[in-house]
């Protein structure tokens, strides 16, 4: 459990993001850009890493943060930095404009219901959704 001088938690966001137009574009060397980008994001914002999975056409994370970082800080945090990484070594990616969708989706997870997220992450790392 993470803990500062004065305080404990366990606050932990399952977050799903895509690329714009839900395009396939996630593929490759582009997913190992996105990888070390997005942990080291999560280090910067003192935020754990707990499983990460990215489909050719969306992104699973579940991630522990701080009670100082709200949901909506966090994945406009994780956007715009893996946004701007994936552009300077993508510039192909750019050139169709915004690389992220506008939105996202988020829910928090209780101690009982991360296990089950865990595994659900695990097991769409392993699904190729793509031919």
């Amino acid at each position: 459990m993470p803990r500062r001088r004065h305080a404990a938690w366990r606050i932990a966001y399952h977050i799903v993001w895509i690329p714009k137009y839900r395009r396939k574009i996630l593929r490759g060397r582009i997913t190992e850009t996105l990888r070390k980008s997005i942990e080291e994001k999560a280090r910067e914002l003192n935020a754990e890493v707990v499983a990460l999975a990215i489909m050719p056409d969306h992104i699973h994370l579940i991630v522990s943060v701080p009670p100082s970082i709200s949901p909506s800080e966090l994945v406009r945090h994780l956007k715009g930095y893996t946004a701007r990484r994936l552009g300077e070594e993508y510039p192909w990616l750019r050139k169709r404009g915004h690389i992220w969708a506008r939105g996202y989706w988020v829910s928090t997870l209780g101690d009982i219901s991360i296990e089950k997220a865990l595994s659900y992450v695990q097991s769409q790392a392993g699904r190729k959704s793509f031919k």
